[in-house]
C-alpha cells in the first residue's frame, strides 16, 4: 500500500473598485489517496555448493554457485527481455560466461524463472576478508508492449559474503561404478595452498560396505603450492549405492576457523553405485536360455 499525493496550484485574480486594481492570489490544493501497489515479481537470491547446499560464507579456491528465483506477481504477463549478473572484484566466473539463461521468457502469474552461475574467488595474498558479490539486472515488460519504450529496469545488490581462505584442497578420481568383488582404486590428491609446509594425516575408516586393501592411514609432509597422492583399494560388498570409508585428514600445528572435518566432506563424495558383476560364463547361459525360448518349435500353440 502506497499513498499518492495530488497537489494542484493555482491563481486568483479579484479586481478591486476601491483601490482601482487587481490582487492576485496564489492558492493550492493537495489530496492524498492510499493505492495498492502490487509488485511484478519478487526475487530470491542465495549461494550454494556444487552440491546445491545453501552456504553463507564462501572459500577461496572454490567454486561455488548463485541462484536467483524470480516469481511472477502480476496479474497481467510479463516478458524477461534479458538479465545479467555483474560480479565485482575479486569475485570472477571460471569460465567467463554469465550469459543471461531467462532471456524472452514469458512469466504468467505464480510462474518462476530461475538461474544458476558457477562463480570463483581465485586464491592470492591480498584476498579480502569479505566482499559484495556483485548486482543482478533485469530488463522487462508486459508481454502485450508492442514498444520497447515501455522496458522497466530493475536492478538489486547481490549479498556481502565473509571469504576464507581454505589451506588446503583435496581433489578425488575414481571410476563412475564399481562392480562387487572387483578393485575400486579411489586416489586422492591433497593440495597446499600455503606459503609453509604442511604436515599431513590421512586415514580411512572401516566400512561394511568394502574392504579396504593396503595401508589404512599415512602422514606425509607436503611443500608451499605442491600436491601429494595417494591411492586406496576398495573390494566392494554388495551393490547399489553404497558409503566410501570416511575420509579421515588432519593437520599438525595448523588451525583453521572452521572444523577441518567438516571442510573435508564438502570436498571428497561420499558415494558410488555398485554394480552385480556378471561373468562371461553367466551371459553365455542367458543367451542360450534367450534363444530356446524364442525358437518357433518352442513356443506354446495359440
Amino acid at each position: 500500500m502506497k499513498t499518492v499525493a495530488a497537489r494542484v496550484l493555482y491563481n486568483v485574480s479579484v479586481n478591486v473598485e476601491l483601490l482601482n486594481s487587481t490582487v492576485t492570489c496564489a492558492c493550492m490544493k493537495e489530496t492524498f489517496s492510499p493505492v495498492q501497489i502490487i509488485p511484478p515479481f519478487d526475487i530470491s537470491l542465495k549461494l550454494a555448493t556444487l552440491k546445491f547446499e545453501t552456504i553463507e560464507r564462501i572459500y577461496a579456491g572454490e567454486p561455488f554457485l548463485i541462484m536467483s528465483d524470480i516469481c511472477c506477481s502480476s496479474l497481467s504477463p510479463i516478458r524477461i527481455i534479458s538479465s545479467r549478473f555483474e560480479v565485482s572484484s575479486p569475485v570472477e566466473s571460471p569460465d567467463g560466461s554469465l550469459m543471461s539463461q531467462i532471456e524472452e521468457v514469458v512469466l504468467q502469474k505464480n510462474d518462476v524463472a530461475s538461474e544458476c552461475h558457477c562463480l570463483l574467488v581465485p586464491c592470492n595474498d591480498s584476498m579480502p576478508k569479505a566482499a559484495a558479490v556483485g548486482r543482478y539486472t533485469i530488463e522487462w515488460t508486459r508481454s502485450d508492449s508492442t514498444s520497447d519504450d515501455f522496458r522497466v529496469t530493475t536492478s538489486l545488490a547481490l549479498p556481502t559474503v565473509v571469504i576464507d581462505m581454505i589451506p588446503f584442497w583435496i581433489d578425488t578420481s575414481l571410476p563412475a561404478y564399481g562392480s562387487v568383488s572387483s578393485p575400486l582404486p579411489v586416489k586422492y590428491t591433497f593440495h597446499n595452498r600455503t606459503q609453509r609446509v604442511l604436515e599431513m594425516k590421512v586415514g580411512l575408516d572401516p566400512s561394511d560396505a568394502c574392504v579396504l586393501s593396503g595401508y589404512k592411514q599415512a602422514n606425509f609432509r607436503v611443500l608451499p603450492h605442491s600436491s601429494h597422492s595417494l591411492t586406496f583399494n576398495l573390494l566392494p560388498l554388495s551393490p547399489g549405492d553404497i558409503l566410501l570409508p570416511r575420509l579421515r585428514f588432519g593437520l599438525a600445528r595448523y588451525t583453521t576457523a572452521v572444523p577441518i572435518d567438516a571442510l573435508v566432506q564438502r570436498m571428497v563424495p561420499s558415494s558410488i553405485y555398485v554394480k552385480v558383476k556378471i561373468c562371461r560364463h553367466s551371459l553365455a547361459l542367458i543367451f542360450l536360455r534367450m534363444r530356446f525360448l524364442f525358437q518357433p518349435s518352442n513356443r506354446l500353440p495359440s
